[in-house]
């Protein structure tokens, strides 16, 4: 997975995840609400965890190198 190359836009680009994994989290909700499984929006909203975990993972590396050439 590649981020943004300056941290002001990779953190922006994570917000932006962090808020697509919530609108999956409120549509799963819905759709069980309304007698539905609401399987699709919840695999969506694995799908979006496991990349915002990647993401995370990527971007903490990416900090501790840029910590080590201070």
């Amino acid at each position: 997975m590649t981020i943004p190359a300056d941290l002001d836009e990779a953190f922006a680009l994570l917000n932006q995840k962090a808020a697509e994994l919530d609108a999956a989290l409120d549509a799963t909700e819905v759709e069980q609400a309304a007698g539905r499984t609401g399987h699709q929006a919840y695999l969506r909203a694995q799908r979006l965890a496991d990349e915002l975990k990647e993401f995370g993972r990527v971007l903490t590396a990416r900090i501790e190198e840029e910590r080590r050439t201070l």
